[in-house]
């Protein structure tokens, strides 16, 4: 049985992409909402 190399690299790169964007989108939103808790207790101040 060969090992299609080649193959076996883009699946991986695929995979750490995916992974990379959910992080990235994750990281987002929570910078995202700790801005807003900021802006909201600057305006309640």
């Amino acid at each position: 049985m060969d090992f299609d190399f080649g193959n076996f690299y883009w699946t991986t790169a695929d995979t750490v992409s995916a992974l990379v964007a959910a992080g990235g989108a994750m990281i987002g939103l929570s910078i995202d909402r700790i801005y807003r808790r900021l802006a909201a207790i600057k305006r309640g101040a």
